[in-house]
This record gives C-alpha cells, structure tokens and sequence, in this order.
C-alpha cells in the first residue's frame, strides 16, 4: 500500500467533522499564494448583487432540496448540465 493509500485511509476513518477539516486544509494547502485577499469584500459583493436581483425579479429561487435531488438525478443518469 502507498503512503498515499495509508494517509487516504486514516482520513477517512476520521468522524465526519474532522475529514471534513482535513479536507478543508488540504484545499487550502493547494491555494496559491495570488489568491484574493479580499475574498471577504468580494463575497459581499456578490451576496449583494444575488439579493438585488432576487428582490427585483430579475432571477428567481428554488429549494435546496429541489436542486440538490435534480442533481443527483443528473449526476445518476449522466445528464449533467
């Protein structure tokens, strides 16, 4: 077994919120160091301009649970868009 294999099967050992922290880390380990600092003000932005369009009409909302069960009905099928 490769020590990638090992580490791999340690993690997912882990409880779920602790994999999901390692998981979490590791992706931030792979960010490079050009990445936006001001994520926090660009997120806001974003957050802004979705609540502009979603008061004005221009876009419409769906439950959560309606696109996440599309989906996975796509993903099952192979009929992702």
């Amino acid at each position: 077994m490769t020590p990638t294999s090992e580490l791999l099967n340690q993690a997912l050992s882990l409880p779920e919120r602790d994999r999901a922290e390692f998981a979490h880390r590791l992706l931030l380990s792979l960010e490079s160091d050009a990445f936006d600092s001001d994520w926090r003000q660009a997120w806001k932005d974003e957050l802004a301009a979705r609540h502009v369009a979603v008061v004005s009409g221009q876009t419409t909302t769906r439950n959560w649970r309606e696109v996440i069960a599309d989906a996975r009905k796509e993903l099952a099928e192979g009929t992702g868009t």
